[in-house]
């Protein structure tokens, strides 16, 4: 099994301060990911729950680039809660955008799950008196 933890990326972008190194270091480890599938679950799990929201960013392309294709039901899950839930905008429109690279073999499928992430991010209607 090909083992991440290898290439330091991780523990580099949390030891420098200059966010353009953080982002090139978390869509580096991304891109790493490209068709693993099941193999890029530690890594990912790890981005995601990583207290930097740049890493977490680059967790949401990871999922994209390790499933790119394949509208696995357990990556679109994790995608969309992570677009309603996370404390970052970035993160959130990342997530998003992942499920473009996810679904892309089913676009026709798409349009409808962005709508309803949507429709669920619009405020409700106050009730009438």
């Amino acid at each position: 099994m090909w083992e991440f933890r290898n290439w330091g990326l991780r523990a580099y972008a949390h030891d420098t301060q200059h966010e353009k190194i953080i982002r090139a270091c978390a869509l580096a480890l991304a891109m790493m990911m490209f068709r693993k599938e099941e193999e890029a679950e530690p890594l990912i799990q790890e981005m995601l729950l990583d207290k930097d929201a740049i890493l977490r960013y680059g967790g949401c392309f990871a999922i994209a680039l390790a499933y790119v294709g394949t509208s696995q039901n357990a990556a679109i899950r994790k995608l969309l809660h992570i677009s309603v839930s996370d404390v970052s905008d970035d993160v959130r429109r990342a997530a998003v955008m992942a499920l473009g690279f996810v679904m892309c073999n089913v676009p026709e499928q798409l349009p409808g799950v962005v709508k309803l992430l949507a429709e669920s991010k619009r405020p409700s209607s106050p009730l009438p008196a």
